[in-house]
């Protein structure tokens, strides 16, 4: 059932890529969802994902409080010739920044 919500939501987001009518940053065959508009159906549907931990999306998306350290979320949805086949996250921690800022 998870699987097909997942398929269902990557070939909606492939359509709303095709027809440019989300607030995305294309790169290549890499696209970012990096803004928050209340009426993108594609918007509501990965936070919905991101709710049953399907995904985890990043930025104004989605902020999450863990241990008090401050977490942020990314998406990106791989686009290939057959559609966007994966989605890929990846978290950042402001410790992990504040970290790195402090060794250079």
């Amino acid at each position: 059932m998870e699987k097909q919500i997942q398929k269902n939501i990557l070939n909606y987001a492939y359509f709303i890529y095709k027809t440019e009518k989300s607030p995305v940053f294309k790169f290549r065959n890499l696209i970012n969802y990096f803004k928050e508009d209340g009426e993108d159906k594609l918007i509501r549907n990965l936070k919905k994902l991101s709710k049953m931990n399907l995904i985890q999306i990043q930025g104004e998306l989605l902020e999450k409080q863990m241990d008090k350290v401050h977490f942020n979320y990314s998406i990106s949805l791989k686009i290939t010739d057959h559609g966007i086949q994966t989605i890929e996250s990846y978290q950042k921690s402001l410790m992990d920044r504040v970290i790195k800022f402090i060794k250079n």
